[in-house]
């Protein structure tokens, strides 16, 4: 009686577990698995800072009007040196910061370096048997600029701060033989204007425009420069952003 009541219970036991498990088996099958959610996408922003390289071309005009001496005698009307038109493939570097705040408004500053070689030569109207050779070779600007994100990656901009060349000057006669007459260099200070668009999704941006440099000299001679350059420039990050931008400068 007792094997009889044992087995019994056994199989009730056993029974009960198959049960438990088909059910759990059903259970299982009927979940709907989900894939887990993709990662959220990047925010895209112009805060960091960057540095880079820059390869482009540059115009420049000249004019220039002798008025005075260097003892402070002063010739009036001023003597007509005339005016060069010059023009070189440029390069060099930048290092700069930008900010994007309340939004999409972007503010920076930005350091650059360019190498060319605007050389020009022209007669002298007041002295028609000389002529002279001009040379720009150098120029360094430090702008500060406001710009609006018109889209993702996108940066609409102006700037405007400093800028600072190298002037070379040789006057000669034209002879026979030709003869050197006097010669100088100059640092000329001026102004850096303009705007611009930048791309920070890609490694190259070309494009742009900007209203770039002027310099100006007072002294013995009267000399004014319009540059206008056109670049186009890759940066890598510093901190935390990495593109490029295009603009042309002109002054």
């Amino acid at each position: 009686m007792k094997r009889i009541v044992s087995c019994v219970f056994a199989l009730s036991a056993l029974l009960t577990a198959v049960s438990s498990n088909v059910g759990q088996a059903a259970d299982l099958h009927g979940m709907v698995y989900k894939a887990p959610p993709p990662p959220p996408a990047p925010i895209l922003t112009w805060t960091g800072c960057y540095v880079g390289a820059n390869v482009g071309g540059a115009v420049n005009q000249t004019s220039t009007n002798q008025i005075g001496f260097s003892d402070g005698t002063v010739i009036s009307p001023p003597d007509d040196f005339g005016g060069q038109n010059a023009s070189s493939v440029i390069g060099g570097a930048q290092i700069g910061c930008d900010y994007q705040f309340d939004g999409p408004w972007v503010t920076g500053l930005r350091g650059q370096f360019d190498y060319g070689n605007l050389s020009g030569q022209d007669t002298l109207p007041a002295f028609p048997t000389f002529y002279m050779n001009d040379k720009i070779h150098d120029i360094a600007t430090a702008t500060g600029r406001l710009g609006y994100a018109m889209a993702p990656g996108w940066l609409a901009y102006v700037q405007g701060g400093g800028a600072w060349t190298r002037d070379d000057l040789q006057i000669y006669g034209s002879g026979p033989p030709a003869f050197l007459s006097e010669s100088g260099t100059a640092n000329r200070y001026g102004y850096d204007v303009g705007a611009g668009v930048a791309d920070d999704r890609v490694p190259l941006r070309l494009g742009g425009l900007d209203l770039g440099e002027g310099f100006g000299a007072q002294g013995p001679r009267q000399e004014d420069h319009a540059v206008v350059i056109e670049r186009a420039g890759r940066r890598g990050p510093v901190a935390g952003r990495q593109g490029a931008e295009g603009h042309a400068e002109r002054g």
